[in-house]
Parts: C-alpha cells; sequence; structure tokens
C-alpha cells in the first residue's frame, strides 16, 4: 500500500507541472485564403505619352525617327520591329521622360510580343543629351528583363547609386507581355511589373529618386524581333493597361485543422503594412464552419473559447488603399495531453473475470476512461466481453476517488488477455494508452 501512496504523490507533481499550456505558431500565407478582385480599366491622365498602334499613334507626339512596318497581329494592329537599328526615338525638352507636369508616381509600360528572345536586345532607353551619367535602360538578359538606373537615384551624401531590378519570370518567344517600371518619389521606391505581378522592388532608405532634366532622349525598341502595340509614359500607377485590380476588400482564410479540440488563440500578428480588423471562428465540429453556421467573432472575444478547427477573416479598415496582407502568424495554446493512466493491479475473482484498478486522474477536465482488451500484444480487438467489445467507456465519478476499478467480465476463463486504459477529457483530447497488462482470467491477482 506504501507503494500505491507514493506513485500516487508522483503522478499529483507530474499532473501540477505538466497543466502549463504549451504554445504553437503557424504561419499562414496569403494563397491559403480566398479573396475576390474588381477588374476596372485604367483611365490615363491627359498628360501621359501614348503610341498606341492598335490607333493612330498620339498626334501631339513629334518623332526624331521611327522605323518599322505596321501589321496585324493576333486580330491586333501593332508595329513590327523587323531587324536591328530600327526604333523610335523622341527628344523630350521638359524633362528627362517628357511629362510636363512631373507627378510623384509615375510608369513606363510597353506591350509587346518577342519573335526571338536574344541576351542584349535593349527594350527601352531613356538618357539625358546634356549628360552621360543619367540613365534608364530596359534590356533582356538571360530571358529575364533587367532595368539599369544610374544617376537617378541618390544617397543622403548626394552620391549617385546605380540600381537594378529582374524580373522574376523569363520571357518565351510568341507569347504577350506587358511590363511597367513604376517611380514612387512618395515612399522612395521603385518597382517592376510583369504581367501585372511586382517582380522586383528596390527602397531606397536614404536619398532622393530625381529624373528632372533640361533634355532627354526616349528610344524604344532598338533592338528588337517582335511586335509591339503600345508604350506608355504616364504620371500614374500602372502595373497592367488591360485590366487594373482593385485590391481586396476581405481574406478568409481555410478551416485550419489544429488536430486537438482543446486549441485556443492566444495570438494574432499580420505580416504587411496598414490597418485591419481580424475574425475568428472556433468550432469543434467543421460541418458547422462548412455550412456557415457559426458566426463570426472580433478577436477580442474569443478568449477561453477552444476548438480544433479554426478559421480567419481579414477586412482591411476603410479608407486603406494602399495596405499590403502577405501572411498571419497565429500562436495557438493548448493544454498538454492527459497524463497516462496508470493500472496499479488486476484481479480476478470470478471464473472468466478481471478486475482492474487504476489511479484516477486529478484533471477535472477528465470525462472518462477507455479500457482496451484483447488477446494479442498492443493489438485489442476483444469483443467477447459481457461490458462490450474494446474499448469499454467507463465514465470518471463525480466524487474523486484516488484509485478506480472496473471488472470486465464474460471472458475465456485460462485465456492470456492483455489490457491497457487511456483518459479523454470534455474536449475529446486524449491521453496515450496506460503500460500494458498481461492477465489469465482465474482467482489471481497480477500486480504491476
Amino acid at each position: 500500500m506504501k507503494k500505491v501512496i507514493t506513485k500516487i504523490i508522483v503522478l499529483i507533481l507530474v499532473f501540477f507541472f505538466s497543466s502549463i499550456l504549451s504554445a504553437l505558431e503557424i504561419n499562414i500565407p496569403l494563397s491559403e485564403f480566398n479573396f475576390s478582385q474588381q477588374e476596372t480599366k485604367i483611365s490615363l491622365p491627359p498628360e501621359s505619352i501614348i503610341i498606341d498602334f492598335s490607333q493612330d499613334i498620339t498626334p501631339k507626339l513629334e518623332f526624331n525617327q521611327y522605323s518599322f512596318v505596321k501589321e496585324t497581329f493576333n486580330n491586333k494592329r501593332v508595329a513590327k520591329f523587323f531587324k536591328k537599328n530600327h526604333r523610335i526615338s523622341i527628344t523630350s525638352y521638359e524633362s528627362l521622360l517628357g511629362i510636363p507636369s512631373f507627378s510623384s508616381i509615375f510608369s513606363i509600360y510597353l506591350s509587346f510580343i518577342a519573335l526571338r528572345i536574344e541576351d542584349g536586345i535593349t527594350l527601352a532607353r531613356f538618357f539625358s543629351v546634356n549628360t552621360t551619367e543619367k540613365l534608364v535602360e530596359i534590356r533582356i538578359e538571360n530571358s529575364k528583363i533587367v532595368v539599369d538606373i544610374k544617376g537617378i537615384v541618390s544617397s543622403k551624401d548626394g552620391e549617385y547609386i546605380n540600381l537594378k531590378l529582374i524580373t522574376d519570370e523569363k520571357l518565351n518567344n510568341n507569347e504577350q507581355y506587358e511590363f511597367s517600371l513604376v517611380f514612387d518619389t512618395i515612399n522612395s521606391k521603385i518597382s517592376i511589373y510583369l504581367n501585372g505581378v511586382e517582380s522586383d522592388r528596390k527602397v531606397i532608405r536614404t536619398g532622393n529618386i530625381n529624373l528632372k532634366n533640361s533634355e532627354g532622349v526616349m528610344e524604344f525598341f532598338p533592338e528588337f524581333f517582335g511586335f509591339v502595340d503600345r508604350i506608355v509614359i504616364a504620371p500614374t500607377f500602372i502595373r497592367s493597361l488591360n485590366v487594373e485590380q482593385t485590391k481586396p476588400q476581405e481574406f478568409v482564410s481555410r478551416i485550419i485543422d489544429t488536430k486537438d479540440f482543446s486549441t485556443q488563440i492566444s495570438e494574432v500578428n499580420i505580416n504587411g503594412k496598414g490597418n485591419f480588423s481580424i475574425f475568428v471562428r472556433i468550432s469543434t465540429n467543421i460541418t458547422t464552419l462548412l455550412n456557415n453556421n457559426q458566426s463570426w467573432l472580433k478577436i477580442d472575444q474569443i478568449k477561453g473559447i477552444k476548438g480544433r478547427y479554426i478559421q480567419l477573416r481579414v477586412i482591411p479598415i476603410q479608407g486603406e488603399e494602399s495596405y499590403e496582407f502577405n501572411s498571419i502568424n497565429l500562436k495557438l495554446s493548448k493544454p498538454p495531453a492527459p497524463q497516462k493512466p496508470s493500472i496499479l493491479f488486476t484481479t480476478s475473482e470470478e471464473e472468466g473475470s478481471v478486475t482492474i484498478h487504476w489511479q484516477n486522474d486529478l484533471d477535472d477536465e477528465i470525462e472518462y476512461y477507455e479500457i482496451f482488451y484483447g488477446d494479442y500484444k498492443n493489438k485489442y480487438f476483444g469483443k467477447e466481453a459481457i461490458n462490450g467489445p474494446s474499448p469499454i467507456r467507463v465514465k470518471k465519478p463525480s466524487k474523486f476517488y484516488p484509485i478506480l476499478k472496473y471488472t470486465i467480465r464474460g471472458l475465456h476463463p485460462h485465456k492470456e488477455y492483455f489490457f491497457a486504459i487511456r483518459s479523454v477529457r470534455k474536449d475529446l483530447t486524449k491521453s496515450e494508452y496506460s503500460e500494458e497488462v498481461r492477465v489469465i482470467p482465474s482467482k489471481t491477482i497480477t500486480k504491476k
């Protein structure tokens, strides 16, 4: 009996020190959220320089030289550049990019189909007439679009910084591409887009972006084999001229299975920029989430709510037009699994019966115990007991008893059986199996 009391004290201490909540952190990227975007045609400011071969070339432009053939390709009127040293060249007397009303945000946009991708081909070049230090060059290198910027971005000390931006995607022959280079002097960043998707970005932490100049030259497609349908320089943000996608109004995550019914959310952090409202649904039943039968709760309303399944809803606060949402870091907390029960001893006082004595758990959340039995080691598929097939559910008494016992009847006398016990909380969190015991039903006592 002394050994039994010692074991009870040890189990009490183990339970006390293991009852601290364990933490788990997961990252949910944007790709695991559902969201919708509205598409609208972008309108260009009147100061924009537009060369559109599907219509007449913009009348206000005066070309120094141009050499190309206007043809129809893919049912569109385009300009075909059929050999090297054919180009569109424009001289500007207003600024390097020829926009009279210089904007804090402006874009250089090209839409083209390359018939032959070659390294070193220049798609566009912008340079200063009165100094060779200012240059923006857009070219093809390793089948990617590369942008070199020289003499335009200055450091805090006034020295010029050379920048290079490169697209992620490689170009293929005979495919339509939209490319856009965007200067944002307010946020001090330069970005490039391919087919409407940002590929690279440079942020100028300390310094300035200065494209103003007394006289500049713009050359388009001086070394290019293929078709061009549109060239635009505009004092506005452009990533695509086919459609402009407005930013989503909300993001709804997939249903996250935490594998534990006692999970709670302890912290939610958004990786991005801007202000957001966060809503959550937590449930022990996935069907309620799939059928939208559960209401969304604000993040500050979910304290103490437990559940295995979690879904998040993120809504940018009204007026946040320049927000960025990349992912969510979700910190989950949950109590450790119940301590595995300890079988103290077994008795067989009647023929074909086994009584199991085990340590009762101090955890108030334990709802019941499961007794497993079978005639093979670690395989509990017994069916013959009068009490029912394995596992047999035994409800935890409302009054606490240090030691519990349960008798299983109807077993085959003198046949070898193996037993194990598992505890189950109210939230269905289950412990590990107890240590297995081997018993032959007879009038004997088997001690651990």
